[in-house]
């Protein structure tokens, strides 16, 4: 009886471990250090970019960023590379967006379907999540549509009072792009995408 409950438990917890990209992940490497910006990055099994890790120290109100940041129709406010972001769908804490991406010709564009999701809100720390729905629209046929993409923006205050945001992100781009683009992509995008958010968090 009792031999019977144990493996019972253990059949449950083996059930509930879900191999997932972490399990594939290899260590944050440092790529760059500039403008008060750390820029990491790592590999991920099965997938062609990067995750990218930037952190940085800012001043912001977390309740006006939090406004701010959950209002697709500013992403392309924040985010480099997007040219268009709209509103498709809202909830409380849960907002579906369509964004635009341009990309230097004749390389065609990238549209994204995704949704962002309010995770933690309080004085000490602001949480948003951020992932792709790519069969949410009808895809377009003079662009790219992107397959997946998932990401966060955290602001945290640290052990001296100083409010710190990181700003992850892993993305499959769809179709083939030339090595060039490849490596502004990983190492220049994500450090202007936090710098415009810095700026126009401190901003407001």
């Amino acid at each position: 009886m009792i031999k019977s409950f144990i493996l019972s438990i253990v059949f449950l917890i083996t059930a509930t471990i879900i191999p997932g990209e972490e399990s594939s992940a290899q260590e944050w490497k440092l790529v760059k250090e500039e403008n008060g910006i750390k820029l990491y990055n790592r590999h991920i099994e099965g997938f062609e970019f990067k995750e990218v890790k930037a952190i940085l120290h800012l001043n912001a109100d977390l309740k006006k960023a939090s406004t701010f940041l959950m209002n697709p129709k500013n992403i392309e406010k924040w985010m480099s590379g997007c040219s268009m972001s709209v509103e498709k769908k809202s909830g409380s804490n849960v907002k579906d967006y369509y964004a635009i991406f341009d990309a230097p010709w004749p390389i065609s564009d990238r549209d994204d379907y995704g949704r962002i999701e309010l995770r933690h809100l309080s004085d000490k720390r602001l949480h948003i999540d951020f992932r792709s729905i790519p069969d949410g629209t009808p895809k377009v046929s003079s662009m790219v549509r992107v397959p997946y993409s998932r990401g966060k923006l955290i602001i945290d205050i640290d052990a001296n009072g100083k409010k710190v945001l990181t700003y992850q992100f892993l993305v499959d781009r769809g179709g083939s792009l030339p090595d060039y683009l490849r490596e502004y992509l990983e190492n220049t995008s994500p450090v202007n995408t936090v710098e415009k958010l810095k700026y126009t968090l401190e901003k407001l």
